[in-house]
């Protein structure tokens, strides 16, 4: 099956004040379709579990140390993708495409 190829929308975060160390914060990205994707970030140093596909959802897991620097290409970057491999090979995530070497950031 080939990797799908989603454009992401927007998002919102959540940092959880009370959670156990599993699921410390989530992000829920929106994408065309009604496909939301569901970043959940954990503190725990267990194995991630692998990105998997349910209906029109997306779940990926990253350590909650990565947070930061996944909110700020949220925010800061555009467009946004999740490319969405689903061979199991784990090579899931959220990318931007080619962009010229000193583009900066558009004012």
């Amino acid at each position: 099956m080939p990797s799908e190829v989603i454009e992401i929308n927007s998002y919102q975060y959540y940092h959880f004040s009370t959670r156990d160390a599993a699921t410390k914060a989530v992000a829920i990205c929106t994408a065309g379709g009604g496909k939301r994707v569901y970043v959940y970030f954990s503190g725990s140093p267990n194995a991630l579990s692998e990105a998997r596909k349910s209906g029109n959802n997306y779940f990926l897991y990253y350590r909650y140390a990565d947070m930061a620097n996944i909110i700020d290409m949220l925010r800061n970057e555009k467009p946004i993708y999740l490319i969405f491999v689903p061979e199991g090979t784990n090579n899931s995530r959220l990318s931007t495409m080619n962009e010229p070497v000193g583009e900066g950031e558009e004012n």
